[in-house]
């Protein structure tokens, strides 16, 4: 075999070579944009998730911003309550004593007038009853 036998066969090895290699590099490149177009349906996943997750700490801030108004405003009722509750337990004290006062003046004063009043009615209902035997 002469050189350019020699050269004509390393020609068409390398030429075998170059096509295998270009059709690695044409399913490399396949391969690759496979893995572009997953990765760019992931990323439009992802900017989804993260937009729902935005979305959330909104909802959870404004959550937690009811929540603090509705402490404060428990806050403030539980503190009307309280002085509700002091108020009542003055007047109810002054009520309590108004009662003890009328029964001990009702014991005093005019217990013992009923007391007259219903001898008076027993007294008259007898003679009522003795008029009765009579006619």
């Amino acid at each position: 075999m002469n050189n350019e036998e020699k050269i004509l066969t390393l020609l068409e090895k390398h030429s075998v070579i170059l096509e295998k290699l270009e059709t690695d590099i044409t399913g490399v490149k396949s391969e690759l944009s496979e893995v572009k177009s997953e990765i760019e349906k992931h990323s439009s996943v992802l900017e989804r998730l993260d937009s729902e997750l935005t979305e959330v700490k909104a909802d959870i801030t404004e959550v937690k911003a009811n929540v603090a108004s509705l402490e404060a405003v428990l806050t403030d009722t539980r503190h009307h309550v309280i002085s509700i509750e002091n108020n009542h337990s003055k007047e109810l004290g002054a009520l309590h004593d108004g009662y003890v006062l009328t029964y001990e003046i009702l014991s005093k004063e005019i217990r013992p007038d009923i007391a007259k009043i219903k001898d008076k009615l027993e007294v008259h209902d007898l003679r009522f009853k003795a008029l009765d035997l009579i006619s």
